[in-house]
């Protein structure tokens, strides 16, 4: 069960020692079972955009504080950049304008973010877009540095539970100076951001797992080397994605496809799906019509209604294990089959209210065979949560694992068809033997592989050229405005 609390940067320093004196033993003969224990989630969303000249970005985002956040309840919620959009009206030059920050920093207080959790709830950082035009850190221009939420360079902070430590790394990857528009969507880490990153995974050492957060995909980062010469492929050896020992999965993007990312960590198994918002119901956003009225609060909007969303957590996903970092092997051990669902209680539209039913219906297959063995629902609900137990939406179906350690992929199903009559499903590829999955991510995967900011850097004459036709060519999902997230341990 989730109840933890994050610590300071101090007491990270001063607990450092102990933690990695008693990380190695104890998880070994962890079984996943029917336990609400061992499990927290959180989410993250990114490419915000809010923009004065184009409204339906801010919208979604309104909609996100007021219909996605209470429905899921995470434990905190991590923005990684583009917080503003900072583009003309002709979409050609760039500026940082003070309402789209003011219409930021007025939603998160307006939504309660601020002080969720004594304040330790909501984590942001920079983006291309939110240091357009930004001379420096100091400079009056970087409006980020008092309108966000961490108005800081990055932030770090640990989250500490009864079965273990988890770290939370954001790093600032903006070019210093950051250019205008159209030149700054390679990110820039240089000695000083090295240093201060190796003294931060210096200081998760004993960690469960280590999260690292950047606005800048690892391909479009020119990466300098810390003052003892380490570059980032010496730090990321405990992390790295090629050959699998790191994840980087790009989220897409909050201001056109309204996505946000919810992450499970359960027995230390990591877990995540994407979830796209009830666009076509999302109404205008109420932006200032004039710069004049950009101190006026704005409204976020009632809670729309949803369909059910759901995250397996055991088995997990095999396209995305990380079996140099993960415990890959209680799959093989595990006695139940974990999956968190969120339904929402708003009544739908009437024409639903027929289908009205006492509780959720949910069906389960494994290779397109009916899952027989019955699911319960073993977390905490809504209304039965305190200060002790956080709501956490948890079912658990009996299974018997051995069955399916074949050596081959499996595919295991959940439907789930809410109160209302509204239904949703979740497909989920998986091994027993603790292998990873083939993601097939063709041209997708390669772009993540490729060193994009190394090739343009050892192409200096071409460098304008090669970005312009490689970013307008490509999803935004995987290379300019998508933040990156990984993980490591």
């Amino acid at each position: 069960m989730y109840n933890a609390k994050v610590q300071s940067r101090q007491q990270q320093e001063q607990e450092q020692k102990q933690q990695q004196e008693n990380q190695t033993s104890s998880q070994d003969n962890v079984v996943i079972g029917d336990s609400k224990d061992n499990i927290f989630y959180f989410v993250q969303v990114s490419d915000l955009h809010i923009s004065t000249f184009r409204k339906a970005s801010t919208a979604n985002f309104y909609t996100f504080l007021s219909t996605a956040l209470p429905l899921v309840d995470p434990a905190f919620v991590v923005v990684t950049g583009d917080l503003t959009d900072a583009k003309d009206q002709q979409l050609v030059g760039s500026m940082q304008y003070v309402d789209e920050w003011v219409t930021y920093k007025n939603a998160l207080e307006e939504s309660g973010v601020l002080k969720k959790r004594n304040g330790t709830f909501w984590h942001d950082l920079r983006g291309n877009h939110d240091c357009f035009n930004v001379p420096d850190w100091d400079s009056k221009e970087n409006m980020y540095a008092d309108m966000s939420a961490t108005k800081t360079p990055g932030f770090m902070f640990d989250v500490k539970t009864e079965y273990g430590k988890y770290g939370f790394i954001g790093i600032d990857a903006c070019p210093k100076p950051g250019p205008a528009r159209p030149y700054n969507f390679f990110g820039l880490f240089e000695t000083p951001d090295m240093d201060s990153l190796a003294r931060r995974l210096t200081l998760s050492q004993g960690n469960n797992h280590t999260f690292v957060f950047s606005h800048y995909p690892v391909t479009t980062t020119m990466f300098g080397q810390t003052s003892t010469g380490a570059s980032f492929a010496d730090l990321s050896k405990s992390f790295t994605y090629q050959p699998t020992h790191f994840l980087e999965l790009e989220v897409g993007d909050m201001k056109q496809n309204g996505i946000y990312r919810i992450m499970v960590v359960d027995h230390d198994m990591i877990s995540f799906t994407d979830v796209s918002m009830p666009m076509t119901t999302i109404p205008p956003a109420i932006m200032p019509a004039h710069p004049d009225d950009a101190f006026k609060r704005p409204a976020l909007g009632r809670r729309l209604p949803t369909n059910p969303i759901i995250v397996v957590s055991n088995p997990k996903d095999s396209r995305y294990l990380i079996p140099k970092h993960e415990p890959v092997n209680r799959i093989a051990t595990s006695t139940h089959i974990r999956f968190l669902v969120w339904t929402d209680s708003q009544a739908p539209p009437p024409e639903y209210h027929e289908h009205m039913r006492k509780d959720i219906k949910i069906e389960l297959r494994i290779d397109g065979q009916p899952h027989l063995n019955p699911s319960t629902f073993v977390g905490v609900r809504e209304h039965d949560k305190n200060e002790e137990e956080e709501f956490l939406p948890l079912y658990v179906s009996e299974w018997d694992a051995q069955k399916y350690n074949d050596g081959k992929e499996h595919e295991l199903e959940v439907k789930v068809v809410d109160r209302y009559g509204r239904v949703s499903s979740s497909t989920t590829v998986f091994r027993v033997d603790g292998q990873r999955s083939d993601m097939k991510g063709g041209f997708a995967e390669w772009v993540m592989w490729a060193n994009v900011a190394l090739m343009v850097s050892l192409s200096q004459e071409f460098s304008l050229v090669v970005s312009h036709s490689h970013y307008s060519n490509c999803s935004n999902a995987f290379i300019v405005f998508s933040a990156t997230f990984q993980t490591t341990s």
